[in-house]
Parts: C-alpha cells; sequence; structure tokens
C-alpha cells in the first residue's frame, strides 16, 4: 500500500436528555439524517465517534453513551439503547457499506454477519486481557484490530502497513479500515492509503489540537477527535 503523510501542529426534529439518551430519526432524505446528527454533535459540544454510510444509517456518540442515529438497523439500534440504559460507556461504533456492524465500549457487541477471522482475533485479545483501541472494517473484509499492545490485520499488506506507521512515528492509536482509505493514527502523525480531499488535510494540518481518532468517510465526509480531551471537528 502507498503510504501518504501528514504531520500534526498543535498551534427540529428530536429533543433528548442530556445525560442518558438514544435518539434515532426515521429520515425522508440523506441530507435530513446528516442535519440532525450534526445538530446532535453541536448541542452536545463534540463528539467521540461518529459512523456514516450511504445506504446504512449514520450516528454520532457523545458523553457516557448517549447517541444520536438516523436509519441505523434495528438491531444495532436495541444494543445501543441497551448499552444506554444500563449506563455502559460507548467508545465507538464501526459501520461498513454492507450494514455490519460494531459497538466497542464495555461490552464488544457485533452484527452476526461479520466477518468470523474477525471476531475470532478480537475474542482472542480479550482472552488475553488486552485493552482494544479500534474495530474497523469494510464490505470488502478488510479489517484491523488495534490494542495497547498488538494488532491483527485481515492481510499481510494492510498489517505491513500499520507496522511501517508504527515504525515511523511511534504508537497507534487508531486504525480505519473504509470503503477507499486505511487512516492510521499515530501519536503525531497519520498516514493513509489513498488521496483525501483537499479541505480536510487543510482542517487537519490546522487542527489546534491533536488527534487519537481520524474517519475518513466514503464521500469525502471526515471526523477527527481526541475523546480524552474532549475535542472533535467533523464535516458532513
Amino acid at each position: 500500500m502507498k503510504m501518504l503523510i501528514i504531520k500534526f501542529s498543535r498551534n427540529l426534529i428530536a429533543i433528548f436528555s442530556l445525560f442518558f439518551s438514544v435518539a434515532v430519526l426515521n429520515a425522508e432524505t440523506n441530507q435530513e439524517s446528516r442535519d440532525f446528527i450534526a445538530r446532535s454533535v453541536e448541542r452536545n459540544n463534540g463528539a467521540k465517534a461518529i459512523a456514516i454510510t450511504k445506504d446504512f444509517g449514520m450516528l454520532a456518540v457523545y458523553k457516557k453513551c448517549n447517541v444520536a442515529a438516523a436509519d441505523i438497523a434495528d438491531q444495532l439500534i436495541d444494543n445501543l439503547q441497551n448499552m444506554n440504559d444500563n449506563h455502559q460507556e460507548i467508545r465507538d461504533v464501526h459501520i461498513d457499506e454492507k450494514g455490519r456492524w460494531v459497538i466497542l465500549g464495555e461490552a464488544i457487541i457485533f452484527s452476526p454477519d461479520c466477518d468470523p477471522a474477525l471476531m475470532e482475533a478480537v475474542d482472542d485479545f480479550l482472552q488475553a486481557g488486552e485493552k482494544i483501541l479500534s474495530i474497523s472494517f469494510n464490505k470488502d473484509d478488510d479489517w484491523c484490530v488495534l490494542t495497547q499492545k498488538k494488532f491483527k490485520c485481515s492481510s499481510n499488506e494492510m498489517s505491513d502497513f500499520v507496522l511501517r506507521a508504527f515504525e515511523l512515528y511511534g504508537n497507534v492509536n487508531y486504525v480505519f479500515v473504509g470503503p477507499n482509505n486505511t487512516i492510521v493514527t499515530c501519536e503525531s502523525s497519520a498516514v493513509w492509503t489513498n488521496k483525501v480531499s483537499k479541505t480536510f488535510y487543510k482542517k487537519l494540518t490546522e487542527s489546534d489540537f491533536t488527534p487519537t481518532v481520524i474517519k475518513y468517510f466514503y464521500d469525502g465526509s471526515y471526523f477527527f477527535a481526541n475523546p480524552a480531551e474532549g475535542r472533535s471537528t467533523f464535516s458532513f
């Protein structure tokens, strides 16, 4: 995989609880969904995770376990609501362009149709006592599981890409495997496999915080954040 490198510089539809809530919209248009998610994020001063797909909905996670979602699968809604009801932390949600999903938090929950090899890799890490930082995959069954100390990928090519990023730029904080780009977020830089938009590049280079999570979606929409600092930037 070709590696592209960037250095960081440090320079109404629903009303929902401020504490524990899952707000879900069944939108008539894609733009209505995006507006709903954007307003939800802005009301809550940012998000710690966002997922956007072409045909399987979108969502944002903020605070401990609050979620705003539009047009996502009923089973995903039920699991998010259950975690919210039990005040279990939700750190991330990933949805691919086949509609498969995973929730990462105090519980890790996969849709039943996820790649068995991916689920086995996650289980192996959990059995070994590893803390999982990210789980990401695309419709072509490319995937990566990242822990604080290790990672496992679906192919040697992707493993080599993540390892090279680690060797060059230190600890890896997040790996995003999208429909047309894989992005590895390291301590002070990020690397990706394919070209990104000038707008995304400019926002990233001008960010006044160092992202630990970077996502780049099918249509050039993007999200990057440092959840530990409560900072995030997005564009739909």
